[in-house]
Order: structure tokens, then C-alpha cells, then sequence
């Protein structure tokens, strides 16, 4: 495993206020996890946290940008992680509060994926669906004659 640049170094002192942060190197940056849950990225040494439907206008109101990458097909814009505002790059106590916000974003998001699996999986003592008889086809209906 290779050791983390200073910046990722940074970013997880910067947001251990929040929790145990770790970072691991990912697609050419880090992912940053906390126990176990995604809560943000970094690309180019700039943060990117969480974030959802609560808190996506937070981050728009203090002037923040989502995370756009390069692909094949042009930019692709990744709605669900803003960059950690410019005042909180230097100043744990407000990207704590920040990083709260991602981790909370984060539980959200897995519980609502925890959610949707548990509703697609049958009951116990549920009957599965029957399915259809196979079709036979014209040859053999036509051999029997």
C-alpha cells in the first residue's frame, strides 16, 4: 500500500474531529471513509464531501462545486460530493462541521440503500413466483403428428 500524499495526509487531520477519517488511494486521488462509509473524495488536492438532498444548497450557498471529472464521453458532473468550502480548508472547527454533514449525508444514503434491498427481498415463507410453462416449438408440436 502506498504511503498517502501530504494533502491526504492533511485531509484526514483536517477531519478527524468527526470520527476515525481514513483515506485510501483511489482512481488516481483518495476516497475518504468513515467507519466504513464513503464520505468524500480528493482529486487535484481539493476535498469533496457528501452530500445529498438536505444538504447539497449548504454547500451551493457557501460557494461550493460539485466534483467534475473527465471521461471519454466529456465532463461528468458527480452531483453527490462538493468541494469543502475555501474558509474550511484551514480551519478544523468549521470543516468539522462540514464533514458532519457528509458523514450524515453518507448514513442516509446507506440507509436508504439498506432500505431498498431489504423491500426487493421475498418474505420468509413467501411462495416465488411461478413462472410460465416453456413454449414448445412448432417442430416439436408438428413431430408428434
Amino acid at each position: 500500500m502506498s504511503p498517502l500524499s501530504s494533502f491526504a495526509q492533511y485531509a484526514v487531520e483536517l477531519l478527524s474531529s468527526v470520527g476515525p477519517v481514513k483515506a485510501r488511494a483511489m482512481f488516481g486521488g483518495y476516497g475518504l471513509s468513515l467507519e466504513g462509509v464513503s464520505i468524500g473524495l480528493i482529486a487535484d488536492d481539493r476535498i469533496y464531501l457528501r452530500a445529498d438532498d438536505l444538504t447539497r444548497s449548504e454547500f451551493q450557498a457557501a460557494g461550493s462545486g460539485p466534483f467534475i471529472y473527465q471521461s471519454r464521453n466529456g465532463p461528468m458532473t458527480m452531483a453527490n460530493y462538493f468541494a469543502l468550502p475555501e474558509d474550511s480548508v484551514d480551519d478544523p472547527d468549521k470543516a468539522a462541521r462540514w464533514g458532519g454533514l457528509a458523514a450524515e449525508a453518507a448514513r442516509r444514503a446507506g440507509a436508504a440503500k439498506a432500505a431498498k434491498a431489504a423491500a426487493s427481498k421475498p418474505r420468509p415463507g413467501a411462495k416465488a413466483p411461478r413462472r410460465p410453462a416453456a413454449r414448445k416449438s412448432r417442430r416439436a408440436v408438428t413431430r408428434r403428428r
